[in-house]
């Protein structure tokens, strides 16, 4: 192989692989913000024939001077799922993307940057035996209010398993105390492939994990090497089976135990990259495309609140741009955000004297945008010049002057049909920010009515598409029970939903209630279908059985004491 002279930006553990290869590595570790690259290699005197950055959620930093390189740029998006809201402007600035999540490959090819998955990695630890091991069931993690499915899955699992927990430990001392336990359940939240499945699995517990993607399968194998669960019933199971087989279970933590050390170290990942890298295709970098990317990250990474640059020096960038589509949609969010009405007016007159039809999107934003400072008669023109690009027929069904509220259901309504569903990792804030997403316009319909029953399912609807908001749609969906309670199918939704949330106790109350009410109004037997319907694996079915046979039990036990 030929030996490479590599630049390592925000290393982790890809160094020293790499070295081991034969390859001359520079690893940078700069500080969170702006770090110019073409000028720290310069300093350094180091020419790359690869450059690659890794990013987490952790600091964030952006490295200018990338289209002066000379050599293939890789990024490695470790948090894609939590960052994806800005890496996507951010990876076009590179050759190719890597990305520790399958699911989102396709999202980031779709940005015109060749686009692999690269999941994460374990650790080369020695074998422990389990007879050497003093804990059960044991899981390490903080619980805050962010993550009220790990707090309830914890909760249950100590009632259920006397399970122990940490909520937060220095890494060395996460490992040891990962090879003195047994069984470690894991949770991921926003339904990742995640950090904990590799550690737990290199320290030799049995892991069960829930079954988030089909690339799971492809890294452990499985009932041999991992088990997963989609819901706290299945998770009971898993765990007790464990427990009662202890003989298959560390046959089953050394099968994963193996399988990182066969296939999932940093060396593997490291030969993957480099495989990766060699084949990258050349790219033709388009005149202002590289400048575009870089001020629409900078532009993104500013409104999230993780860097902090000046607003005319941002809008001093963006003006100068092709005014794109993207490009458009940020100008009207700066505008809104920090300039005020003047440049809202200023930009609308633009996009509404335009020739042609206009992307929805920027449509969308500049209504947005209008409506954020109580420009409603502007906001209403950027949405009947959405009408009149549709064209009759399609215009048709949709409102032609809505009130605010209605203007951000229909908007809603409008960027969900094109796909503009969510902005996952993006700290939205409605008196900071304004709506680009159907989520975030259905949040700002229900600021206008609370009690807005149709953008209430309608928010629920939509979240139920994306990953990790179950607990968002737990409080939607028993506000939608509470006023229809008579709606057995909402019940058994929110019932469901308690379950996959492991919210055992309030899961079964729900079940019933469902029940309860399908019977009342004759549909126990559609009840019954649309349960098996949406628990194929009969769990939840047998869960309200046995509730059933234990209610009859008690009372006829009631009964003979009156005897």
């Amino acid at each position: 192989m030929e030996r490479l002279r590599i630049c390592l930006v925000s290393p982790y553990a890809l160094q020293k692989p790499l070295e081991a290869l034969g390859h001359e590595v520079l690893a940078l570790h700069p500080k969170p913000g702006i770090l110019d690259i073409a000028a720290e290699l310069a300093r350094k005197r180091f020419a790359p024939d690869l450059l690659v950055q890794v990013e987490t959620l952790g600091p964030r930093v952006v490295l200018t001077g990338l289209p002066a390189l000379r050599c293939p740029r890789l990024f490695w998006s470790v948090d894609t799922h939590l960052n994806l809201f800005w890496h996507r402007h951010y990876i076009r600035l590179f050759d190719g993307a890597l990305t520790t999540q399958p699911h989102l490959v396709e999202e980031l090819t779709a940005q015109g940057v060749p686009a692999f998955w690269l999941p994460w990695h374990g650790l080369e630890r020695a074998w422990k035996p389990w007879d050497s091991r003093d804990l059960g069931v044991h899981f390490i993690g903080r619980m805050t209010e962010h993550r009220p499915a790990r707090t309830w899955m914890i909760q249950h699992l100590t009632a259920r398993f006397n399970a122990s927990h940490h909520a937060d430990l220095p890494y060395a001392d996460m490992l040891a105390t990962y090879e003195r336990a047994r069984i470690a359940p894991n949770e991921a939240i926003c339904g990742e492939i995640n950090f904990r499945l590799f550690e737990t699995a290199s320290c030799g517990c049995a892991v069960v994990t829930p079954d988030t993607d089909p690339g799971l399968a492809e890294l452990f194998a499985p009932e041999r090497e991992m088990l997963v669960f989609s819901d706290v019933l299945e998770l009971d199971e898993r765990i007790g089976f464990l427990l009662r087989n202890p003989t298959k279970a560390e046959r089953m933590a050394r099968a994963g135990w193996e399988r990182v050390q066969a296939c999932h170290l940093p060396q593997h990942r490291a030969a993957r990259l480099l495989e990766l890298a060699a084949g990258l295709p050349a790219r033709t970098r388009e005149p202002g495309r590289d400048e575009e990317a870089m001020v629409l990250t900078l532009h993104t990474l500013v409104r999230d609140g993780i860097l902090n640059l000046r607003t005319d020096m941002l809008n001093a960038l963006l003006a100068p741009l092709e005014q794109t589509p993207a490009v458009l949609q940020a100008r009207f969010q700066l505008a809104a955000e920090h300039l005020g009405p003047a440049a809202v007016r200023a930009l609308a007159g633009i996009v509404l004297t335009k020739v042609g039809a206009v992307e929805p999107e920027v449509l969308c934003a500049g209504s947005m945008a209008a409506e954020f400072l109580g420009e409603h008669e502007l906001a209403l023109s950027l949405w009947h010049r959405r009408l009149l690009d549709m064209g009759k027929q399609d215009a048709a069904r949709l409102p032609k002057s809505p009130d605010p509220a209605g203007l951000a259901k229909a908007w809603a309504a409008e960027l969900t049909r094109l796909g503009h569903c969510m902005e996952p990792g993006f700290r939205f804030a409605l008196e900071r920010h304004t709506p680009s997403t159907a989520h975030h316009c259905l949040l700002l319909a229900l600021k206008h009515d609370v009690r807005d029953l149709e953008a209430t399912r309608n928010l629920e609807m939509l979240l139920g598409r994306e990953r990790g908001t179950e607990a968002s749609r737990l409080s939607l969906l028993s506000h939608l029970c509470l006023h229809q309670p008579r709606d057995w199918r909402l019940g058994l939704r929110l019932a469901l939903l308690n379950l996959k949330v492991h919210r055992h106790g309030p899961g079964l109350e729900e079940l019933c209630a469902a029940q309860a009410a399908a019977r009342s109004q004759g549909s126990e037997d559609r009840f019954l279908r649309m349960l098996a319907g949406l628990d194929s694996s009969g769990r939840a079915l047998k869960l309200l059985l046995a509730a059933q046979a234990a209610g009859s039990r008690e009372l006829q036990g009631n009964k003979a004491d009156c005897f």
